[in-house]
This record gives C-alpha cells, structure tokens and sequence, in this order.
C-alpha cells in the first residue's frame, strides 16, 4: 500500500512537471510572438509613415518648384509605399488572429486558376515598374479543396516576395504539379535568390528575416511566417528552394484530403 501510495505520488509530481513545462514553453513562444508583433509594429510600420509624410510634405511645400517628372515620381513612390503599408497591416491582422486562435479556416472547393489570375491583377501595378512579367500556367478549371482567403494570402505574400527580389526584365511564374495526394502550387522568379544561411532564418521562430528589395523596397519575413503557418492548418508543407544570383522557387502542398 505504501509503495502504491509513493508510486501514485511521484506520477502525478511527473504529471505536474510536465504541465509545467508545457505552460512554460507555452509562454515563451507567446512572448516571443509578442516581442515579434511590437517589433514589426516599431520598425516596420513607422518607417513607411516617415516615408509617406515625408514626400507628402515634399509635394506640399515644393510644389511651384517641382517638375511634371518629379512629381510624377513622388506619386509612384508614394502608391508602392502605400501598397506595403496595406500589405503589411493586412499580414499582421492576420497573424495576429492565428497567434491568438480565432483564425478559422472553411474549407470548400476554389478554382485555383482563377484566384491566381485575381491575385495577380492588382500586384502587375508593381512588376510593371520593373518590367517584371508574371506569368500564370495553373492549368484552367482547376480546383483544390482549400480555404480561399488563406489561397489569396499565400500567394499574393508569394508574388509580392518575388516582385520585391526580383530585377528590371525578370520573371516570375505560378504553376502546379499535380500528384495523387494533393497538389503542389509553386512561385518561381528569377531574382537574386537565397544564401543557405538566410534560408535557415526564414521560417525562425524569435526572429523576422527583413531585406531590401532590388529597388530598395522595405519589408519584412512575416509574409513568409503567415504563409507557413496558413498552409500548415491545412495540414500540408512549404518548400523552399533557393540559389543566389539565379532565383527563388516557393512549393506549397495543398492536401486533397478534405
């Protein structure tokens, strides 16, 4: 009985540890996601205040001073540095839903081929500054059985990566391959691709990858976070493959089970 009674004890103290420890971790990576969200929030979404006031304040008291060119300049500057901002307060809308549970996906049959052409249109306003052709070879009528707002997110984050990272006269393809157990949706460019090292931090948990774009556009790794994490409440994978000066290719595995 007593050797039952001390058996009894030291489970439940084991028990009680490994709560503990799983409490424990739990708070770590909250925290961690905590100081990633303010970080992004201090950095990454002030700087393009500063940069939208800044040529606000330009065209206001240079105006008389300015010619048709410049301003014309200031305008386009002013619409990409705008379109990130939207782009970035959308991601972290998004992410900070799936870190606090309330993000639920609903699941129903999309026309892949489709919403890639829908994603694709608005973000040519960009590739067209950098002569960048985006070229959709998702075969027409196909379908996954997927969350749609998740499917957009994921690839406009995609194509917006590419756009970014990619040169005047690039290239940048969406595609399928087909296989039994699901389907695979790729985004291939022709842009300056990834170090071994910096693949390695895309995806790290306590910390956000952020780079400048060929043409200095701002950024940051969270696009890349959101999509993983998308894509695994879908139960299925992201793939990176990646080689410096010769370009990026994203597979996304897209489950068929429903």
């Amino acid at each position: 009985q007593v050797a039952s009674t001390i058996a009894n004890d030291i489970s439940d103290k084991i028990e009680s540890e490994k709560k503990q420890k799983e409490y424990t971790e739990g708070l770590e990576r909250l925290n961690a996601a905590k100081d990633k969200f303010f970080s992004v929030v201090a950095h990454d979404l002030i700087n393009p205040f500063q940069g939208l006031l800044g040529y606000i304040e330009i065209l206001n008291s240079e105006e008389g001073n300015l010619t048709e060119e410049e301003k014309k300049q200031y305008i386009s500057n002013l619409q990409t540095l705008s379109g990130n901002l939207y782009s970035l307060v959308k991601n972290l809308l998004h992410w900070s839903r799936l870190q606090s549970g309330t993000l639920k996906i609903q699941k129903t049959e999309i026309n892949l081929c489709e919403i890639a052409e829908e994603v694709i249109k608005p973000l040519t306003i960009n590739s067209l500054r950098k002569n960048i052709d985006i070229i959709n070879q998702i075969p027409v009528g196909l379908t996954v059985y997927a969350d749609e707002m998740s499917v957009r997110l994921i690839l406009s984050n995609l194509i917006t990566n590419s756009i970014k990272f990619t040169d005047n006269n690039g290239e940048i393809t969406v595609y399928t391959k087909l296989k039994p157990e699901g389907v695979f949706l790729c985004v291939k460019d022709t842009g300056v691709g990834l170090s071994s090292e910096q693949k390695q931090l895309l995806f790290n948990g306590g910390s956000l990858l952020s780079a400048q774009g060929t043409h200095n556009e701002q950024g940051t790794g969270l696009g890349l976070v959101l999509c993983k994490q998308l894509i695994e409440l879908h139960n299925g994978s992201i793939n990176i493959d990646s080689l410096p000066h010769v370009g990026t290719t994203v597979e996304l595995f897209i489950p068929n089970n429903i």
